[in-house]
């Protein structure tokens, strides 16, 4: 028989049992009950920024997808877009130009374009049931980030990063990729699309820093009715505020409705972004499967380049050869090009914005603009534009101090004096033609022809009253040590040696150099076409030497010879046909030659109106006065010449040693009533 303390021991030890086993029970079912823990990444970053992009370089951690991750720049309602992310290699090349791929690691980089300065960036893990802080990152002044992701060490560009985690409620879904940009309202409400239209300067359709937004452009919502939007219902348009921004509201957002939204073109401007001016936006409800898309959309943004429009005004219209004018662009769409045909021969005479030309001959002028920019190029021709008046032959004469006019100029003698005076060849000049110590000390002087120096020590300009030197040809001044003075410009070719060069040459052609010109300190050649010179050629000459598109052009004068008075005015003005070469001797004659001469013949005015003036074998005579062959030459052999030679066949001077001075036309005259033209 049992002991009733033993069987109340092993019944109270059952039941001990008994209430550990169900104990145990109770905690292994609340223990599997349980669902396991949200593994939630780690991550640590670096933040940087410049002014055009933020960066966030992968210091240490687990890798993370952009499908599972949501950034925010300072706290704004939208995350950025993941194809507005560039993920970047170690080496700061670019893996995925859009991070809708591609594993963001240690050491790689997310670069985000905002050209906002960023007072935060926050990291979110959306890939659980719920989204997840995984960091927020501050910035302080500088950036520690450069553009190819390696970290600087400036101590003052250190970003404060930090890591934690927190678990939040899902409230936005992943966003669409869409050009980055503001958005007219923090956090929209469901149905509501918006965005922004700019103005595409460049016309890359990208939005760029300091491209402006448009105002008063109209947008249009249309819901599509089938799935490819080829039947279309409008539910509405607006206007783009001042600052360039729109918004729909009140949209439908049922499962995959799908919106249009088109802007309405206006005159004078081309879409870039997007080209077909329309955008096809999908809306769902908030918790739809997968959330491809969401219940509202920003950054439905459209840019627009202007078309250029010609146009242009020029001062003054008309005036008195030669006429110098300013033209002055007035076009608009932000031309960046410009080709100006200031005659209408169907070359471009300029590419600047707003050239100043001087028309030397009378005429009327039809001037051409084209202006380009990125979204094309448009014409704007002004007919009959420029008239210039001719003046008087004769005033051209003593105004412009012309004291050589013709065709050839052949000079032995020693030097042409003619500081503040002009001279007007209609030809070339050659090496043959003048003195190897010649010469030309004149402040203007036109070749209608080449000019090829070639030898000798023969000089062209004032050193005195430096001005300009037109060569319509080609230039070659090659051997000899020769100075010249004055800007020159060349409508051809130029060939440089062993000349100084005093001040500026326009070369409208090729440069070739050889060893080796002197430029002064602040002499320059601004040539159009292309450069030669010997191998090792000094530095600081080829320095002086700059490339243009263009160069300033110039237009020969072309007014010709002044007409003679009637036979009867010169005899009745005391004009003889012949005689000795003496002082104060007025001839009218077919052509003149002396019989003979005086020691001196000063104030001497002789006009031979179909043939030749021939003053040789003066030996040491001075010779003062106007000579005048409108149909034939002037011939010189003396001690010197002061006054004015127009001529049609040219002036030589045959005799060495022989100097001729430039003295004005007007004080061999007691008054205007006088002049033999």
């Amino acid at each position: 028989m049992l002991n009733e303390k033993g069987v109340s021991e092993v019944i109270g030890a059952i039941l001990l049992v008994s209430l550990v086993i169900l104990g145990a029970m109770i905690v292994a079912v609340l223990f599997l009950s349980q669902p396991p823990p949200q593994e939630i990444p780690q991550v640590n970053a670096i933040a940087g920024n410049n002014t055009t992009h933020i960066f966030l370089l992968h210091d240490g951690g687990d890798p993370l997808m952009s499908l599972e991750t949501l950034i925010r720049i300072d706290g704004r309602a939208d995350p950025v877009p993941a194809g507005d992310i560039e993920l970047l290699r170690e080496d700061g090349t670019v893996e995925e130009s859009s991070w809708l791929s591609g594993e963001w690691s240690v050491g790689k980089t997310l670069r985000i374009r905002d050209d906002q300065t960023p007072q935060s960036v926050t990291l979110v893990y959306s890939g659980g049931s719920s989204q997840s802080l995984l960091l927020t990152s501050t910035f302080v002044e500088g950036s520690p980030i450069g553009p190819t992701g390696t970290v600087t060490t400036s101590p003052t560009g250190t970003a404060t990063t930090t890591t934690t985690t927190v678990t939040t409620t899902v409230t936005t879904s992943v966003t669409t990729t869409t050009t980055t940009s503001p958005t007219p309202t923090p956090i929209p409400d469901c149905g509501t699309i918006s965005g922004y239209k700019w103005n595409d300067l460049d016309g890359d359709g990208v939005w760029d820093t300091g491209e402006p937004g448009l105002s008063g452009w109209t947008v249009k919502a249309y819901e599509c009715q089938t799935g490819n939007c080829n039947n279309l219902e409008e539910k509405g348009l607006v206007t783009t505020n001042p600052d360039g921004y729109y918004t729909f509201t009140g949209l439908t957002y049922q499962p995959s409705t799908k919106f249009k939204i088109e802007e309405v073109q206006q005159t004078g401007w081309k879409p870039t972004s997007p080209s077909q001016g329309y955008l096809i936006v999908q809306l769902e409800p908030p918790g739809s499967p997968g959330q491809p898309e969401k219940c509202f959309e920003t950054n439905v943004n459209f840019g627009n380049i202007e078309l250029p429009q010609a146009d242009f005004e020029a001062d003054p219209t008309s005036g008195v050869a030669p006429l110098t004018v300013q033209f002055t662009d007035l076009s608009t769409g932000n031309p960046t090009q410009w080709a100006w045909d200031v005659n209408n021969d169907g070359v471009t005479d300029y590419t600047s914005q707003n050239p100043e030309h001087t028309y030397a001959s009378s005429g009327t002028y039809t001037v051409k603009l084209t202006v380009t920019n990125a979204g094309g190029s448009a014409t704007k021709i002004k007919s009959g534009y420029i008239t210039v008046t001719a003046t008087s032959n004769a005033d051209v004469i003593i105004d412009e101090n012309v004291f050589i006019y013709g065709n050839n100029l052949e000079f032995g003698g020693s030097t042409i004096n003619g500081p503040g005076a002009t001279i007007i060849i209609n030809g070339g000049l050659d090496t043959s033609d003048i003195n190897g110590g010649a010469s030309i000390a004149v402040t203007t002087i036109y070749f209608d022809g080449s000019v090829n120096l070639d030898g000798g020590s023969a000089g062209l300009g004032s050193s005195s009253n430096p001005g300009s030197i037109y060569v319509n040809g080609n230039m070659n001044l090659w051997g000899g040590s020769r100075n010249i003075y004055g800007d020159v410009y060349v409508a051809g070719n130029f060939d440089l040696k062993d000349a100084r060069i005093h001040d500026t040459v326009y070369v409208d052609g090729d440069l070739t150099l050889g060893n080796t010109p002197t430029l002064d300190s602040n002499a320059r050649i601004y040539y159009t076409g292309e450069i030669y010179y010997p191998q090792g050629y000094p530095q600081n000459i080829l320095s002086k030497c700059i490339h243009q598109v263009s160069v300033p052009g110039f237009d020969m004068p072309d007014e010709g010879l002044p007409p003679l008075r009637p036979n009867d005015w010169y005899t009745a003005r005391g004009y003889v046909s012949g005689g000795s070469l003496a002082s104060n001797l007025k001839i009218f004659a077919d052509s003149y030659s002396p019989t003979s001469s005086t020691s001196t013949a000063v104030n001497v005015v002789i006009i031979a109106r179909n043939g030749d003036i021939t003053l040789t074998n003066l030996g040491w005579i001075h010779v003062s006065g106007v000579l005048f062959a409108p149909n034939g030459r002037v011939t010189f052999s003396g001690d010197s010449f002061e006054g004015v030679v127009l001529t049609r066949d040219g002036f030589f001077v045959t005799s060495g040693g022989t100097d001729v001075t430039f003295r004005n036309f007007e004080e061999f005259f007691s008054s205007p009533d006088d002049y033999p033209f």
